[in-house]
């Protein structure tokens, strides 16, 4: 008998469909379904040796596992939806590959 968390593993086309949560969108020139939350990390300050801070809206993107032929790297620029991001967490949350991604902008 499986459990709660392999059984969600299991369904989780159900919840990243595209009469649900999901839209199609575009990772380095990849179509994937994803679940784009802005909600989660509205806005964070990264602080850097250069600068006093830098406030970056964030984001967290949520793909099926395997989905992308290459996640990018923590600290990598990528493509999402023709706008630069960057990389700067991965995870692995119930079947979904979980990207936590910044666009800088300066205040």
């Amino acid at each position: 008998m499986i459990d709660f968390k392999q059984q969600l593993a299991l369904d989780i086309d159900t919840f990243i469909n595209l009469s649900e949560f999901a839209d199609i969108h575009s990772i380095n020139g990849q179509e994937v379904n994803a679940i784009i939350d802005s909600n989660a990390l509205d806005e964070v300050a990264i602080k850097t040796e250069s600068m006093q801070a830098v406030f970056v809206n964030a984001i967290t993107i949520f793909i099926p596992q395997g989905s992308l032929s290459r996640l990018p790297l923590v600290d990598e620029d990528f493509e999402l939806d023709g706008y630069s991001y960057t990389c700067k967490g991965l995870r692995i949350e119930q079947g979904c590959d979980a990207i936590i991604a910044v666009e800088n902008q300066s205040r």
